[in-house]
């Protein structure tokens, strides 16, 4: 999806302007989060239309977003989202899991409303790299997989099966898809909008 994009300059200071949804402004910090990210805008490759195209285009997906989100959630993605949270809130009371309640969280997050949105890890989107992207993540996640991942991933790798053989029910099956990747190794991920990704330089949309 493009943008539309302005510069100007305010005592001293870039500040690049994306006219629209999903980004609003950002001020060009060099040292911020908000200024690596708007830095990386204009280091990927984002096509400009005119504001009236791009807000066509825009309601137009978002739409579409909606309402596969609002089936999904109607047909399962609710309980599923809720069975992700309580696994988080069981590992939480553990103490020593709360790395994987986290985790849980975050599938439980893309569980409810999985269209329009994607599991990006960490270190890709803030260009650096904390405790759950390096290591001791790493090791979280082998954890993760040989008692849960493995057999979560499968569950969804089933419903992706079930819901491809309806033919009508392959977005779903690519939902179940996204799932089951991001149930063999959660730690380290979180959810944002795809044109977020995007504008990140994130590839595996």
């Amino acid at each position: 999806m493009g943008s539309v994009m302005t510069a100007s300059r305010q005592s001293g200071i870039s500040v690049w302007v994306v006219h629209g949804p999903p980004w609003g402004s950002f001020t060009e910090d060099k040292g911020s989060v908000a200024g690596k990210f708007c830095a990386g805008l204009f280091e990927s490759s984002i096509t400009c239309l005119d504001s009236h195209q791009y807000q066509k285009r825009y309601k137009r997906i978002k739409e579409m977003v909606f309402i596969g989100n609002m089936i999904w959630f109607v047909f399962g993605g609710f309980v599923m989202g809720l069975g992700w949270w309580l696994a988080g809130v069981l590992a939480l009371i553990t103490i020593v899991g709360i790395p994987w309640a986290k985790a849980c969280l975050v599938v439980g997050q893309f569980a409810f409303l999985p269209f329009g949105k994607v599991a990006i890890n960490r270190r890709d989107l803030l260009k650096q790299s904390d405790i759950g992207t390096g290591t001791l993540g790493f090791l979280g996640n082998v954890i993760w997989f040989i008692f849960a991942g493995v057999w979560l991933a499968i569950g969804h790798l089933l419903c992706a099966l079930m819901c491809f053989v309806t033919i009508i029910g392959v977005p779903f099956g690519l939902q179940h898809l996204k799932l089951a990747s991001l149930a063999l190794a959660p730690i380290g991920k979180t959810i944002v909008d795809k044109d977020v990704a995007a504008a990140a330089g994130y590839s595996g949309i």
